[in-house]
């Protein structure tokens, strides 16, 4: 899988990037996958793994499959599911980005990139737990958000759960951020509680829950949310 750029108005197809592109397979899946055009619509954040092929060339040649028991879901072979950022062409001729950068390089799972409205962050989730690798059980492992300066490279840690905290959604104003929560690990899929982060300037922003389905007595005043988060989930800066 890979990224492609269509102009409206000339009907031009073109790759993101060229043959020498720094990057391997695209992730395209609710979970991990997002592509992402920064508030200023001159880059573009996405997932992939670094397309680095772990067989030596004999195995190549033999078109040995690459087969770990710790992956399932499409994810046979797949390196971490990594951030980069296209820096796009204005002028675009062979291809639509004139620069790709990878932000970040270590063996973490990523996914699901979030621009800041000041387009200077992105906030991703990733888990960094020994758990990592275990894609087929990894919705409902320790994720947490993590804020990515984009010009340094420099993560920080914005949740701090022993569950998943997935999805991160803006408001308009960039002060708030919405997610899913689940306030346990477990099973491949749980119950998803609605919180929201704030005082994201702080060492620990706050972090609240809105309404905890996993311990309802009586009606709840929503039902539980849907994943992933719409990207317009926000309606003004208070709903």
């Amino acid at each position: 899988t890979d990224i492609w750029l269509y102009s409206v108005a000339t009907g031009k197809l073109l790759p993101l990037a060229g043959p020498d592109k720094p990057y391997g397979r695209v992730f395209n899946d609710g979970f991990y996958g997002r592509i992402v055009f920064s508030p200023d619509g001159t880059k573009l954040a996405f997932v992939a793994d670094d397309g680095v092929d772990p067989r030596p060339p004999e195995e190549v040649r033999n078109d040995v499959p690459v087969v770990r028991p710790d992956q399932g879901e499409g994810y046979t072979g797949y390196g971490p599911a990594q951030l980069y950022m296209a820096y796009l062409d204005p002028k675009p001729e062979r291809c639509a980005a004139g620069r790709v950068q990878r932000l970040i390089r270590d063996d973490v799972w990523y996914g699901d990139p979030q621009w800041t409205p000041d387009g200077r962050t992105l906030v991703v989730h990733g888990n960094r737990s020994n758990e990592r690798e275990s894609v087929r059980y990894s919705i409902n492992r320790n994720f947490d958000l993590y804020a990515i300066d984009i010009s340094t490279g420099k993560q920080r840690q914005l949740t701090s759960g022993v569950g998943p905290e997935v999805s991160p959604r803006f408001s308009p104003d960039g002060k708030s951020l919405a997610c899913l929560s689940v306030p346990r690990r477990g099973s491949h899929r749980d119950v998803f509680n609605l919180a929201i982060v704030t005082d994201l300037e702080k060492d620990k922003p706050a972090f609240r829950v809105l309404f905890d389905h996993h311990k309802a007595k009586g009606e709840p005043p929503h039902d539980a949310p849907a994943f992933p988060l719409p990207a317009d989930c926000w309606d003004g800066e208070s709903h």
